[in-house]
């Protein structure tokens, strides 16, 4: 399993129980915290971002201080990798939250998803994907676009909350 965007591993602990999972988080803060929650989980850590292609950016925080809503801008001293880069063996399901990034993040893992076919839970606003210019509609596409279906909690105008099938699933 992977967990892109695991900030302090709410999500990571209870994957754990289940599989191995690669926890990704960029942030100093929600790392340091990663770090101590997943200290006896069945789990690797990364203190790394994921997007399209390998690079570094850098991290800010939301004027309201939200350290949960973090972002990435271009340009850092954060490392960026991908997650065809990591050439898993297997990989049954993916977990994204990352503040706007998520379709990015996609496209750096298409042969992975390809070869595996993991479902996949995508979670995303549409404030967050508008400060990178795209939408709801840009985040589903890039879903379809590698076969799978969609499935949502919420309309699309107030949250892009989204389990995604792959095909025959």
């Amino acid at each position: 399993m992977l967990d892109v965007g695991a900030n302090i591993g709410t999500h990571s602990i209870y994957y754990s129980e289940f599989g191995y999972v690669h926890c990704f988080e960029p942030n100093d803060i929600a790392f340091e915290c990663l770090t101590y929650n997943m200290r006896n989980a069945n789990a690797s850590l990364y203190h790394v971002a994921v997007g399209a292609e390998s690079g570094y950016i850098s991290m800010t925080t939301p004027e309201n201080g939200n350290y949960g809503a973090v972002y990435t801008q271009p340009h850092g001293e954060i490392p960026v990798i991908t997650i065809d880069s990591m050439q898993l063996d297997a990989c049954d399901f993916i977990k994204i939250d990352v503040e706007g990034d998520e379709v990015a993040a996609l496209l750096g893992g298409t042969e992975t998803i390809k070869k595996f076919k993991p479902i996949m839970c995508i979670e995303s606003n549409p404030c967050t994907l508008v400060r990178k210019g795209l939408s709801a509609n840009d985040l589903i596409a890039a879903i379809h676009l590698l076969g799978y279906t969609t499935k949502q909690r919420v309309p699309l105008d107030i949250s892009c909350d989204l389990l995604c099938f792959p095909p025959g699933r």
